[in-house]
């Protein structure tokens, strides 16, 4: 399999009132990438393969994997922040192929 060509995941913050002043911390395999505000997206360049993402605001930690196929190197990973019982909980909405 081929390993480590290059890829990018794009991050986009939906909308929502949970914690909406606060910025998400962006994780991609435990590094801090980035955090964005309500509406806003970065793109984080990547390598091709599975990687795991999470999202962090306020103690409330949410995630998954994404994997991204030397056929589709560009995703669109889209999350909102929910209200949990007691943190704000970060979760994936949708992952699209961007080709």
């Amino acid at each position: 399999e081929e390993k480590g060509k290059t890829a990018s995941i794009v991050f986009r913050r939906d909308g929502g009132i949970a914690a909406a002043l606060v910025p998400a911390k962006v994780f991609i395999d435990n590094n801090l990438v980035g955090s964005l505000g309500v509406g806003e997206e970065t793109t984080i360049t990547t390598t091709t393969g599975k990687h795991r993402v999470d999202f962090n605001i306020m103690g409330g930690n949410g995630g998954g994997e994404v994997e991204i196929t030397p056929e589709h190197p560009n995703v669109k990973v889209i999350f909102k922040i929910g209200m949990g019982m007691i943190t704000a909980k970060p979760k994936i909405i949708s992952i699209q192929n961007l080709d």
